[in-house]
């Protein structure tokens, strides 16, 4: 056993990998979104007046986003035998191959995964060897794992992006993740009929 983090070439990843780390840069897109909402809404009002009057309102979560980190830190596969995921804290989240491996094997839930993702964007600085978890990191890593629907939205971007990923090379969705894609639409069918509910009620309030 060695305390070495290496890293492993995306061309050489098998096409289930390869398109589950597309699913996990589709979640690091979507964290570093929900960062800049928590921007937004900590600015002042002055703040945001000054902002947007150089940018529509539309466009401010994607100006912002795209001037902050690259829209998102790069997901890598990585090679290590004492960590399943690591980060610089700014430009990069690594995920061991062997993390993937267990997901497409069914040995980790995909609910597993979104929280390793949350757990490493929530690290602003390097975790590579010894490193200490901070009452600021708890806060932060709870903060997001608390808000409402985060997690599932993380599943939805996650397997959705794999899906397209997986159909762009011509092969059928791995067993495992193809339930989760199931669960997603059944989940999504219930949300619409549920949605259709709401608005031919004569109760509905606006």
């Amino acid at each position: 056993i060695t305390d070495q983090y290496d890293y492993v070439d995306a061309k050489k990843l098998p096409p289930h990998q390869k398109a589950l780390l597309k699913g996990l840069q589709a979640v690091s897109h979507s964290l570093q979104d929900q960062n800049v909402r928590e921007m937004i809404r900590r600015m002042s009002p002055e703040e945001k007046s000054a902002r947007w009057e150089r940018h529509s309102p539309f466009g401010e979560l994607r100006h912002l986003r795209d001037t902050r980190e690259s829209a998102g830190r790069t997901v890598l596969a990585g090679d290590s035998d004492v960590a399943q995921g690591w980060t610089d804290g700014k430009t990069f989240i690594a995920i061991d191959q062997s993390v993937l491996r267990d997901i497409l094997a069914g040995q980790y839930s995909i609910s597993f995964l979104v929280s390793l993702m949350v757990h490493e964007h929530c690290h602003e600085e390097p975790d590579q060897g010894g490193h200490i978890h901070s009452m600021e990191f708890y806060q932060r890593f709870h903060d997001l794992m608390m808000l409402p629907h985060l997690v599932e939205m993380l599943r939805y971007t996650l397997v959705t992006a794999y899906a397209k990923a997986i159909a762009l090379v011509g092969k059928k969705p791995n067993q495992v993740l193809m339930s989760e894609i199931r669960r997603n639409n059944t989940k999504l069918n219930l949300s619409l009929a549920q949605m259709e509910e709401i608005a031919s009620s004569e109760e509905v309030i606006f």
